[in-house]
């Protein structure tokens, strides 16, 4: 069946790995169960997301919740979790009695998120320059190498590459929030930044993840410079010429089947 989890060997050793870890920063060895169980969403998240970016799980396909816990190995509470917690990330949508599906993105749902979303991450620059400290722009370069670092991993699939997008999105809800405008954070969290980006990475010809991390030291240099109206220039130009490379990418419509569409 097409889109059906395959492949598990790595999250295992990487529960394994993480959990080894997350006992010794504990100095708590005596609750490795306990330790697990809190793992485990996350890490079945995790793996869902890495099947997204390799092209294994695709738009529209199903993810059955009872054979991802069977071939993980583990009860269905945590699959059901992280699979919560991807609907809100708007990677997945579930619908009652018909199960959970990859979300489908059409040319004018992404065209949509692309300029909306530009325009409030260009509003959010404005609004968050006079407030931004070096303290600030210190976190924001520490994302950018971290996102580098990650991108470098070379597997389209790999937890790192799955890393490089979360920080990406890291990066620019550090500017939404420090903007300090609420109505403004939710608006944008309603665009499903998460989602726009695995967009971005999923619909991209062969996607550079190093490049499209490097570009963001643009912004940060824009926004170090104190012009407010250059640096919202910048962050435009930064959302735009991306989408220009993904929009001719995704179907103008959904072919079938209205329940897996956004």
């Amino acid at each position: 069946m097409g889109g059906i989890i395959d492949n598990l060997g790595g999250i295992v050793a990487d529960k394994q790995r993480q959990i080894r870890g997350v006992i010794e920063s504990t100095g708590r060895p005596d609750e490795p169960a306990t330790v697990a169980r809190r793992l485990l969403p996350e890490l079945v998240r995790t793996h869902l997301q890495r099947q997204l970016l390799a092209g294994t799980l695709r738009e529209g396909d199903q993810v059955v919740e009872y054979r991802v816990a069977r071939s993980l190995g583990i009860s269905q509470t945590p699959v059901r979790e992280a699979l919560r917690q991807l609907e809100r990330d708007g990677l997945v949508v579930t619908r009652p009695h018909r199960g959970t599906y990859v979300r489908r993105v059409t040319r004018r749902d992404a065209a949509e998120r692309y300029s909306l979303g530009m325009e409030l991450e260009a509003f959010a620059v404005r609004l968050s320059m006079p407030r931004l400290t070096p303290t600030d722009f210190a976190y924001l370069e520490g994302i950018i190498d971290d996102m580098s670092r990650a991108a470098t991993s070379g597997d389209p699939g790999s937890n790192d590459h799955a890393r490089s997008v979360e920080l990406n999105v890291a990066f620019h809800r550090h500017i939404v929030e420090s903007a300090n405008h609420r109505m403004l954070l939710d608006a944008w969290l309603s665009v499903n930044p998460l989602n726009w980006r695995f967009t971005t990475y999923a619909q991209m010809v062969n996607p550079d993840p190093l490049f499209l991390a490097e570009r963001h030291r643009t912004i940060l240099i824009a926004l170090r410079g104190g012009d407010q109206l250059l640096a919202a220039a910048a962050m435009r130009a930064h959302i735009w010429e991306v989408a220009e490379q993904v929009l001719p990418n995704i179907a103008e419509e959904v072919e079938s089947d209205e329940s897996t569409m956004i």
